[in-house]
């Protein structure tokens, strides 16, 4: 199997040659090429690659699965990760220059056609049995509706100060968290997996998924970041927490520091602060790394093979908290 970040590279080089083959007009390509630059922009910044294809294509060969890595199935879990990316960067009001340019409607129609009739398509130009590919695009349509959920969520959270830490890291697991484990699992159904191997490399992605998450949460909130959470009221797990412990009447003082916080930056270092002091970051490091056991767990239960293998478990061991080359 080839290194961590050139897998990536020749799945957004398929993904780039794919869309330009299903395009029905100068302005939709021109969109379109905009969401592969994007990811191009980000695998430039992240040289292990981008787990969307990292993770599926690696697990398909860990699960014993045979000849070329089938770019189609990287190209898929490219396109769900994109739109998702895409569509969330609008409901958080952090669109870049040429999408801003493009406006968020343009940018809404886009990530929508990649999670869903791009996605799907990618899958039906995989050299496999019909039966088999149907299997996999159902275990993608159930992936997506899951998403949907997980991110319906998120939005319904914003700007509440009755979200429970349960409801907090259910809305992680099934916006994140269900995300990559449908990368391991559609890796493992299409090697031909058993159910139950399938099950584990699910259950493996999720977790690894949600500890992603949790990570990127605490990073936002450290010292120096730009605190985009604070900005667009997420009830991010570091907040949750800090609002479910503190007494009053300091919870009602955090409640109106993150009101303020999208418009006072002094307002918003000082819920940063008041999160930090109360524990925030560190009980979500805690739940992170809970998470990150789990997914080791569920690997060695998945017992993956060959050369694949060791990069599952250099996938585990880069989340782990405190890992100096650990995403953000």
């Amino acid at each position: 199997m080839a290194t961590r970040g050139a897998v990536t590279a020749a799945a957004l080089d398929w993904l780039a040659a794919f869309v330009e083959r299903r395009v029905a007009t100068p302005e939709q390509a021109a969109l379109w090429r905009l969401v592969v630059e994007e990811g191009q922009r980000q695998a430039a910044l992240l040289p292990r690659g981008l787990p969307a294809a990292e993770l599926s294509l690696a697990v398909y060969a860990a699960a014993s699965g045979t000849g070329e890595p089938p770019l189609p199935l990287a190209g898929s879990c490219l396109c769900v990760y994109l739109g998702a990316d895409l569509l969330d960067n609008v409901i958080d009001r952090e669109l870049s220059a040429g999408w801003r340019a493009a406006g968020p409607n343009q940018a809404i129609l886009t990530g929508v056609t990649f999670l869903t009739p791009l996605a799907v398509t990618a899958l039906s130009e995989l050299d496999v049995p019909a039966t088999q590919r149907a299997l996999v695009q159902d275990a993608l349509t159930d992936a997506l509706l899951a998403m949907a959920a997980g991110q319906s969520a998120d939005v319904a959270f914003e700007g509440r100060s009755d979200v429970t830490l349960a409801d907090c890291e259910a809305m992680v697991y099934a916006k994140s968290g269900v995300e990559f484990g449908c990368f391991a699992r559609l890796g493992a159904s299409l090697a031909g997996a058993s159910p139950a191997s399938c099950d584990a490399y699910s259950i493996f992605g999720r977790e690894l998924g949600t500890t992603a998450q949790l990570i990127s949460d605490c990073a936002d909130l450290t010292e120096g970041a730009e605190g985009k959470d604070l900005e667009t009221g997420k009830r991010t797990l570091p907040v949750v927490y800090a609002l479910s412990t503190m007494p009053e009447p300091k919870r009602s003082s955090l409640l109106e520091h993150l009101a303020a916080a999208p418009h006072e930056p002094a307002r918003k270092h000082a819920a940063r602060s008041t999160i930090v002091a109360a524990g925030g970051l560190q009980f979500t490091a805690l739940i992170a790394e809970v998470h990150r056991q789990r997914a080791l767990t569920a690997l060695r239960a998945a017992r993956p093979a060959g050369a694949a293998a060791k990069l599952l478990y250099d996938w585990v061991e880069d989340w782990r908290l405190g890992n100096p080359s650990a995403p953000s």
